[in-house]
C-alpha cells in the first residue's frame, strides 16, 4: 500500500474507532487515529516547543507540552489504557524533519535504544554516537528512564517525503528490526556539517541513508 495513500484516505471519521487532530502553534499539525487493534500517530514536521518544554521541567506547566513528543507520549498513554490496542504505527510518510531531538526520544522509546551512526563521505569518519534520553521527563537520566516502556508491536510508515529527522527515525527503526512500511524516503541527514574545501566551495555531506 503507498504511503501517501494509507496516509490521506478517504475514510471519514465514523470508520475509525477514534480519530483526533492536533494543530500545533507553528502551523503543523498531528493526527492520532484507532482502529480495532492497532493505534496511529501521524505527524507532518519534528516540531518541538522549547518554551515549553523548560516551562514544563520548572513546573510552571503542570501538562506535557503540545509538540511532536508531547502528543506522541500522550497518544501512547491512551492507546496503552486501551486493552484492543496491541500495534502502534508512527506515520512520518509526509514528514520532512525538523528537530531531531524528537526522533531520538521516539527511536529510545520503539527501539530500546538511541544512536546514530554517521558517515562522512569527504573525510571517511565513520562515528556512532550514543544518547541518554529521560523518557520520564523528571530531570534526570538514570535508570528508571529504562522503566518506560509500552507494550506495543511498533511500526514506522515511511514515504518520498520523509526526510532528515524523520529519516533518522525510519533509519533507527529498520537498523533495529521495526517494521517499517510504505514506500523508500526521501533520505537526507538529520544534521549537517559544514565543510570548507581548499577552492572556498561551502558543501554540506549527508550523514544519513534512505530506508523503507
Amino acid at each position: 500500500m503507498p504511503a501517501i495513500a494509507a496516509t490521506y484516505s478517504d475514510h471519514s471519521n465514523d470508520y475509525y474507532d477514534r480519530r483526533e487532530k492536533i494543530d500545533y502553534d507553528d502551523g503543523e499539525m498531528a493526527v492520532y487515529y484507532e482502529k480495532g487493534d492497532t493505534a496511529m500517530y501521524l505527524f507532518d514536521h519534528c516540531y518541538c516547543n522549547r518554551a515549553a518544554w523548560t516551562a514544563y521541567e520548572d513546573g510552571t506547566l503542570k501538562e506535557m507540552p503540545q509538540d511532536s513528543m508531547g502528543t506522541f507520549m500522550k497518544y501512547l498513554d491512551i492507546a496503552k489504557e486501551n486493552p484492543n490496542i496491541k500495534k502502534f504505527v508512527i506515520n512520518i510518510a509526509l514528514n520532512a524533519g525538523g528537530e531531531s531531538g524528537i526522533s531520538t526520544a521516539m527511536a529510545k522509546i520503539i527501539c530500546g535504544k538511541t544512536y546514530r551512526h554517521q558517515y562522512d563521505s569527504y573525510t571517511g569518519q565513520d562515528e556512532v554516537i550514543h544518547y541518554d534520553v529521560d523518557l520520564n521527563f523528571d530531570g534526570v537520566f538514570d535508570e528508571k528512564d529504562d522503566e518506560v516502556s509500552y507494550p506495543f508491536e511498533f511500526a514506522v510508515m515511511v514515504g518520498a517525503q520523509t526526510y532528515s529527522a524523520a529519516n533518522y527515525l525510519a533509519s533507527m527503526a529498520k537498523d533495529n528490526g521495526i517494521p517499517v512500511l510504505g514506500e523508500q524516503t526521501g533520505g537526507a541527514s538529520c544534521s549537517q556539517r559544514r565543510r570548507m574545501a581548499s577552492t572556498i566551495i561551502h558543501f554540506m555531506p549527508t550523514l544519513m541513508r534512505s530506508a523503507g
